[in-house]
């Protein structure tokens, strides 16, 4: 399902997976605030640095009270970290490899038999941009 949007530069879809939208949907201010939130984010020419699209997120993210660099869960053997959290939601932003969404899932797999998340939300695009096979997209989902 495609958010409406009003002539902003980025644009995102939604994919439900394992009835995620309606868990969410009981913490219905975060939801709100998520989509809030990615709506209203600025597109970003920059690949890395504070300018880029995955810098803007977390910045906009931190500025509402999401935790950022959050540990998965206590007592972990690898002190994994989620790129935002605010219980009982957990987000991952991956813009750059494909292969680094298996940790991601992982994380989300870990935190949750923890107890420690409800429901995660993985922030990736739509489609690989022209000439980078390697990054994450919706449809290679």
């Amino acid at each position: 399902m495609t958010q409406p949007r009003s002539n902003l530069e980025v644009q995102f879809e939604t994919f439900s997976y394992r009835h995620a939208e309606e868990i969410l949907n009981a913490h219905f201010a975060v939801k709100k605030e998520i989509v809030e939130l990615l709506n209203n984010v600025q597109q970003s020419s920059a690949t890395r640095g504070a300018n880029s699209l995955h810098s803007r997120i977390i910045k906009d993210f931190v500025a509402r009270g999401w935790e950022t660099e959050t540990p998965v869960a206590a007592n972990q053997p690898n002190e994994q970290r989620f790129d935002l959290f605010k219980h009982p939601v957990a987000i991952e932003i991956e813009f750059s490899r494909y292969e680094f969404l298996y940790r991601d899932y992982m994380r989300f797999l870990y935190a949750y038999n923890a107890d420690a998340i409800e429901v995660s939300v993985l922030v990736i695009q739509s489609s690989a941009p022209k000439g980078k096979s390697y990054a994450p997209s919706l449809e290679r989902v």
